[in-house]
């Protein structure tokens, strides 16, 4: 995803990556760098360029080959969220725990041959 050498995102802003770190320059000075496998920085840094006027979306998905989808999903989850809202853990749902008194009442109707509507053996005759 990252060039070997530096590569033009605009007149000012360019990157290049070396020995496994991705570093970020306007003009020749760097102002940032992470790790190329740090995805999370990766999105962070390109939508904050693109919030504060430094680049475009369409500039960074030229330059990295990611998806406009992709481009738009960081820069709207960097406004949302701001810089921590990125390496924050992923919310995750709790799983789904049958209690003990609806295990029984199930499988009370398991054994009638019933099922939720009531309609076991013989039901509607």
């Amino acid at each position: 995803m990252f060039p070997a050498d530096v590569t033009e995102i605009n007149p000012q802003v360019s990157c290049a990556r070396r020995e496994g770190v991705v570093y970020y320059f306007n003009g020749p000075m760097p102002v940032f760098s992470h790790a190329e496998s740090d995805r999370a920085s990766f999105a962070m840094f390109t939508s904050q360029m693109v919030v504060n006027g430094n680049c475009t979306q369409a500039q960074i998905v030229r330059a990295f080959g990611i998806s406009g989808i992709s481009m738009k999903r960081y820069v709207k989850h960097y406004r949302q969220s701001g810089t921590a809202g990125f390496f924050r853990p992923r919310k995750t749902r709790q799983p789904r725990v049958l209690m003990p008194s609806v295990l029984a009442k199930a499988q009370e109707l398991i054994q009638r041959g019933g099922g939720p509507q009531g309609g076991g053996p013989g039901a509607g005759a």
